[in-house]
């Protein structure tokens, strides 16, 4: 009996454990294009080797329904998908429901995300604004015992929709 305690407790902790990743988002309208720019900030004991924007953990499904700008099923391939230095970028569509995974990978060990670092300008730039890029589901891969952590992405408090201020 209490050995099935001991299993239930820790069990509920595991699932239970917050992401101690986040992601912020801030958005910049500018010609009919909106470009989303995402901070990473590595709360978390393990270091980031990689992010993918629009995966759900839950069900494992890709959410992201705005294809990046220039962006074609046949031509994967864009500009409008950016990263900083050490850093690729790749977008995967989900032939079950034609939507998108945006992962970004390190590109080497000097430019991962270490336990307490920030890392911007992870950037997608495209057509018309969209709710689900500026909160987006997300999944960090990390190089520790963990492997990942599950987050939502939140607007940076600066970027955030304001009221009417009389």
């Amino acid at each position: 009996m209490i050995l099935a305690f001991l299993i239930m407790l820790f069990a509920n902790e595991a699932f239970a454990a917050p992401s101690t990743v986040n992601i912020e988002v801030s958005e910049t309208v500018d010609s009919g294009n909106t470009t989303y720019e995402y901070t990473v900030r590595n709360t978390s004991l393990e270091t980031i080797v990689k992010i993918e924007l629009g995966y759900r953990c839950e069900s494992k499904l890709a959410e992201l329904d705005n294809e990046p700008v220039g962006w074609t099923y046949d031509e994967r391939s864009t500009s409008a998908v950016t990263q900083p230095e050490g850093w690729t970028s790749d977008v995967t569509p989900m032939e079950e429901t034609g939507k998108l995974i945006i992962t970004w990978s390190s590109t080497d060990e000097k430019y991962e995300i270490t336990p307490g670092a920030t890392r911007d300008s992870f950037r997608v730039r495209v057509h018309d604004k969209s709710f689900v890029y500026a909160a987006a589901p997300f999944r960090v891969i990390t190089n520790g015992k963990t492997n990942y952590f599950c987050g939502t992405v939140s607007r940076k408090a600066s970027d955030a929709p304001r009221g009417d201020v009389n």
